[in-house]
C-alpha cells in the first residue's frame, strides 16, 4: 500500500510542478517591442497589473498585464529598457507565478482604480464628416409621383461630455449641402443647424484593439436655404429622430477613430416667393466618420 501511495505521489508531483505552465501563443508585437500581446484575457483570469513570465529556450521575461479584455491581454516588460526578443507567432511558456491571495488584493485594487475614473467625467472634441442618400420624400402640394433622387453631405463638431460610465452627451453645430434631382430640375438646399444627441456605450469589448460599440440618439434646429433654377426660399429645418449605430477605434491615447452608419427624419418648413409655406419631410440614411479627441 506505501508502495502505492509513493508512486502516486511520483506521478502527481511532476504534474503539479507543470500545472502553473501553460503554452501561449503571440498574437502581435509593438513597435518599440514593449508590448507583446497573447490570447489570455479575463476570462482565463487574468487581471491588470498582474505580473507572470513567459518562459523560450534561452530567455525569461517578466512582464505585467498592461490591458486586459475578455479574450486578450496586453503585456508589458516590468524591466526599464527591456525588450521583447518574441515574433508574432512564435510559441512561449507562460508562468503564472502570482498567489491568489495577491490575485484578490490586486483585483480590489484596480477595481477601486476603475471606479475611481468611472466617476471621472471626460470631455471631447468629435470632428465627422457624412455622406447620405434620400430614402423617401414628401413635399406638401405635390404629387410623390416624381419623387427626386436625393444626396447629402454633411460636416459637424460637437462637444461631448460623459456622464454614468456608459453615457455621454453631446451638443454642436452641423452644416448641409443637399441636391435633389428631377428629370427636369434640380435643386440645391444648404441647410446649418445646432444639435444635441445622446449616446450610449455597450460594455463588452473583443480582440486586441481597445474598440467599443455604441448608439446615439440626435435631435436638431437649425435654418434652410433651397435654390431651384433662379428661385429661393428659405425656411426652419428640424431634424428628429436621427438614430445611428457605430464603432470607435482608440489610436493614442487622446485620439479615437469613429464608424457610424444609420437614418435620420428631417421637417423642413420654407416660405416661398407667394408668401405660402411649403412642407417638407425627408428620410435619409447615412455613413459617417469621424475623429475624436479628448482633452482631459
Amino acid at each position: 500500500m506505501r508502495f502505492i501511495h509513493a508512486l502516486i505521489l511520483c506521478l502527481l508531483i511532476p504534474q503539479l510542478a507543470l500545472a502553473q505552465y501553460e503554452l501561449a501563443v503571440i498574437k502581435a508585437v509593438s513597435k518599440s517591442r514593449r508590448t507583446f500581446v497573447t490570447q489570455h484575457g479575463r476570462n482565463e483570469g487574468v487581471i491588470e497589473g498582474q505580473k507572470v513570465s513567459f518562459t523560450t529556450d534561452n530567455i525569461s521575461l517578466i512582464v505585467s498585464a498592461k490591458t486586459v479584455t475578455r479574450h486578450y491581454t496586453v503585456w508589458e516588460v516590468v524591466e526599464p529598457g527591456g525588450t521583447i526578443p518574441f515574433e508574432k507567432g512564435n510559441i512561449i511558456l507562460l508562468n503564472r507565478t502570482i498567489s491568489y491571495s495577491e490575485v484578490m488584493a490586486r483585483s480590489k485594487e484596480i477595481q477601486g482604480q476603475k471606479l475611481e475614473v468611472e466617476k471621472k467625467a471626460l470631455s471631447s472634441l468629435v470632428f465627422s464628416g457624412a455622406f447620405g442618400l434620400g430614402v423617401f420624400q414628401a413635399v406638401s402640394g405635390t404629387s410623390n409621383a416624381n419623387e427626386p433622387s436625393v444626396s447629402n453631405f454633411h460636416g459637424n463638431f460637437r462637444y461631448v461630455r460623459s456622464f454614468f460610465n456608459f453615457f455621454e452627451i453631446g451638443m454642436g453645430l452641423r452644416f448641409d449641402t443637399e441636391t435633389a434631382t428631377l428629370p427636369t430640375v434640380t435643386s440645391v438646399a444648404y441647410r446649418s443647424s445646432v444639435f444635441l444627441e445622446l449616446i450610449y456605450y455597450f460594455p463588452e469589448l473583443w480582440g486586441p484593439f481597445d474598440s467599443k460599440i455604441f448608439a446615439t440618439g440626435t435631435a436638431g434646429v437649425g435654418l434652410s436655404r433651397t435654390i431651384i433654377d433662379d428661385d429661393t426660399q428659405q425656411g426652419f429645418a428640424f431634424l428628429f429622430p436621427g438614430l445611428r449605430a457605430g464603432m470607435d477605434y482608440k489610436i493614442s491615447k487622446l485620439w479615437n477613430f469613429k464608424i457610424e452608419a444609420g437614418g435620420e427624419a428631417w421637417q423642413i418648413r420654407e416660405k416661398l416667393e407667394d408668401d405660402n409655406i411649403q412642407t417638407t419631410t425627408q428620410v435619409n440614411a447615412i455613413m459617417m466618420l469621424g475623429f475624436q479627441m479628448f482633452f482631459d
